[in-house]
């Protein structure tokens, strides 16, 4: 996971933002270390407030440009939507969402202990939204 955030393979970063397929789960990725960011800096979730909400999403923004940036892609852009959703969502567990992933690590977990079979190689996304998932191999 080191590995990861501190040098990301460029090439791979930048062809998951072209594919049409996997660009929504990579705008997700680069959402998910910017609500990190912008919760260190805070001590607080993005959106957590409804008061606030007008706020996080600026701050939220910048911090996902700042991600974009120490990935190497100063031009990109995410989904003005994609923000503000992630905003309003302010950390809430959806229970159905929570037990799929939960199947998910103890699936990788058992594959790991009994060395059967072959583990996931990257980082697993999963949108709640459209109910996809994907493996980005950063």
């Amino acid at each position: 996971m080191e590995e990861e955030f501190s040098s990301p393979v460029l090439s791979e970063v930048q062809k998951y933002f072209a594919d049409e397929d996997s660009c929504y789960a990579m705008n997700f990725y680069v959402l998910l270390r910017a609500v990190d960011r912008v919760a260190a800096s805070y001590s607080r979730l993005p959106g957590i407030f409804d008061s606030e909400i007008v706020e996080d999403v600026p701050r939220l923004k910048a911090a996902a440009v700042s991600v974009l940036s120490d990935m190497g892609l100063k031009g990109a852009s995410l989904s003005e939507d994609l923000v503000t959703e992630v905003c309003r969502f302010a950390g809430a567990e959806i229970h159905p969402v929570a037990a799929f992933i939960g199947g998910v690590a103890s699936q990788e977990v058992i594959k790991l202990v009994t060395k059967q079979f072959v583990p996931l190689n990257g980082t697993f996304i999963f949108n709640g939204i459209d109910l996809k998932s994907q493996v980005l191999a950063l």
